[in-house]
């Protein structure tokens, strides 16, 4: 057997002896082409931090944007790689895939500072990339409850709420109360502030005019991110007494 590693001519060649003379054969050749490898287009893949609010609070995005040059690449599947503060291993978070303009989100909600990163593996024509890094840090959870829930016009309600982390009561956090009247949307507005107690807790009171739409803001301080609760209504019965 013979494995050439370029394109050869064999032949046999017999030497003779004795009572035969020597002879040769023919020429048989056997071509080895070239292994091509196709061409792979090198990619490039962003990463950004992202907020909205949501009516169950603030909803963190890793967005991230994978491209040949300056063209989107849809439709190709990009994964979210996290690494918890104080760790040096990078965890499989999830897939997704870009969406036509080679756009990806990914929401996520840290348990703890976490730093994220994305990945694309490639394929027989575009080239594995990895996006740079980002840190988000751990928002605290903001509970609210308003009692009571309806009201005549001229009376109070309580707006109480929790500030946790980890499911602990953060003490000393400035907690501001916001409202907007329901029907008017830009009538937004700040009501109050307060500060919670050592269990985490605040409460303030109020006496709306119309019915109200009430969230809970921690506004964000050093070492603590800003963090937004989700709405309770208020209904305030207008209806003039008999």
């Amino acid at each position: 057997d013979v494995l050439p590693q370029v394109t050869t001519r064999y032949r046999w060649r017999y030497t003779g002896d004795e009572d035969t003379r020597g002879s040769r054969s023919g020429i048989a050749t056997i071509r080895v082409g070239e292994t091509r490898v196709p061409h792979r287009l090198a990619t490039s893949l962003s990463i950004r931090a992202v907020h909205r609010e949501t009516p169950s609070g603030i909803q963190d995005l890793v967005r991230g944007s994978l491209r040949v040059r300056h063209v989107g690449l849809g439709h190709r599947p990009v994964i979210l790689l996290a690494r918890a503060a104080g760790s040096e291993d990078w965890t499989f978070e999830g897939t997704q895939l870009t969406e036509r303009h080679g756009v990806v989100k990914f929401p996520v909600d840290p348990a703890e500072d976490s730093a994220y990163r994305l990945a694309f593996l490639g394929t027989a024509r575009l080239q594995p990339a990895h996006s740079g890094v980002v840190r988000l840090a751990a928002r605290p959870d903001v509970s609210i409850t308003a009692a009571p829930a309806a009201i005549m016009l001229g009376e109070s309600t309580t707006v109480s709420g929790v500030v946790t982390s980890q499911g602990a009561g953060l003490a000393g956090v400035t907690v501001e109360l916001w409202g907007t009247k329901v029907g008017r949307p830009h009538s937004t507005g700040k009501i109050a502030t307060a500060t919670t107690a050592d269990d985490g807790t605040v409460s303030f009171t109020d006496s709306p005019r119309r019915s109200t739409k009430y969230r809970l803001r921690v506004a964000h301080t050093a070492g603590l991110p800003n963090a937004l609760s989700a709405v309770a209504l208020v209904v305030v019965d207008r209806t003039p007494a008999a």
